[in-house]
């Protein structure tokens, strides 16, 4: 595959704090100071997004490996380089923050479809072993509750993957909707209480005001790992809250990788250590073969493939693997439950992926381990 030719400017950056400032530049230039709209329009200035990507691999060098075209500069920073990444005729520019070697950083002003486009293609590529982060609710809730944030709006974005009787007719099949303001949370207070659509109410995103009166930054929050700063002028509160999410992420998915299942030798006995992961379901599965065959056909978001075996009429098993990193997994499933069982050295990225998806596309009353997530901080 042939490198992009690209009018990449030189690197211009000696020190982080340059770095830094350039995306400040980026930011209070391609914005309008206002809190009553969503998104990007065409004509509009473009707004400074990030996107967290976890990163099993080196750094990207062979540019043939991926389902993308690609293009690297360096910077005087070892940390930061800059790509362009193209596939039919749309292309992205990325400051590619590296300091985490798990966890990077992609920020770009480039149009958010055509952003989304390429990233896409660069994570779901099938011989690299990239993933999105994959927020919980009740994690992007938690960093919206933090200190120095205000709640200032929500997005709820649902739809039903597993309609698994077509002749049964659904409570929600799809629900999609945005609010702004700083009651916002009545409103998200008042569907709760709505029998019907409570287990429908997967956040697509939430909007956070962080800092003082003078300096903020109002900032929206994806579930998929992805920011967009739509008012104020602190590039510091932008970034501080990336890091703060990137951080809660990362512990939480050193948590479950130091609970997955391993064997130890003590005294001369071999002992089981770790535990399974329980995702436990307020929805009832109706069609629980059925069920792990859609679940495990290798498709986008939850990227599993696997066989089923029928133990019992309720009861299934999934000898699987995940096609982020190649590891193997388990899963047992019945009408309420969906156990995993995750070995020691694989990714923890594959439970809270499952977590997370189940919530905007089956149940998003899910619980891990019969609880609300324990978040790390």
């Amino acid at each position: 595959m042939a490198s992009l030719d690209s009018n990449i400017p030189p690197s211009k950056f000696e020190t982080r704090k340059e770095f830094l400032e350039h995306l400040y530049n980026m930011m209070v230039t391609s914005f309008e100071t206002t809190e009553n709209t969503f998104g990007e329009t065409r004509g509009r200035p473009r707004l400074l997004k990030t996107f967290i990507m976890e990163s099993n691999q080196g750094l990207l060098e062979q540019t043939d490996s991926f389902d993308v075209v690609l293009h690297k500069t360096k910077t005087a920073l070892p940390e930061i380089d800059i790509i362009t990444l193209e596939h039919n005729g749309i292309r992205a520019r990325f400051y590619v923050d590296t300091s985490d070697r798990r966890f990077w950083l992609l920020h770009t002003n480039d149009l958010a479809k055509h952003a989304r486009y390429v990233f896409d293609r660069l994570v779901y590529s099938p011989k690299a072993a990239f993933d999105k982060v994959w927020l919980p609710m009740q994690m992007i809730q938690k960093v919206a509750n933090l200190p120095r944030n205000s709640f200032r709006g929500f997005g709820l974005e649902y739809t039903d993957f597993f309609a698994l009787n077509r002749e049964l007719e659904q409570s929600v099949a799809e629900l999609k909707m945005r609010v702004s303001g700083a009651s916002s949370i009545d409103a998200l207070n008042a569907l709760r209480t709505e029998e019907k659509i409570e287990n429908s109410l997967a956040y697509s995103m939430v909007r956070v005001k962080r800092g003082d009166p003078q300096n903020y930054v109002i900032d929206e929050l994806g579930y998929a790992g992805r920011f967009t700063a739509i008012g104020g002028s602190s590039i510091d509160d932008y970034m501080s809250l990336i890091e703060i999410t990137r951080r809660i992420y990362k512990n939480t998915l050193e948590a479950i990788e130091r609970n997955s299942l391993g064997i130890k030798q003590v005294e001369n006995r071999t002992l089981v250590e770790g535990q399974a992961f329980d995702l436990v379901l307020k929805r009832e599965i109706e069609d629980i073969g059925l069920f792990a065959d859609i679940l495990s056909t290798s498709k986008k978001p939850f990227r599993l493939w696997g066989l089923k075996n029928k133990i019992s009429k309720d009861y299934f098993q999934v000898f699987g693997v995940d096609l982020h990193t190649g590891d193997s997994l388990n899963l047992e499933i019945s009408d309420h439950l969906i156990r995993v069982y995750l070995p020691k050295g694989s990714c923890g990225n594959t439970v809270l992926r499952l977590y997370t998806n189940l919530q905007h596309y089956f149940d998003s009353n899910i619980k891990l381990n019969d609880e609300p997530l324990q978040i790390m901080e």
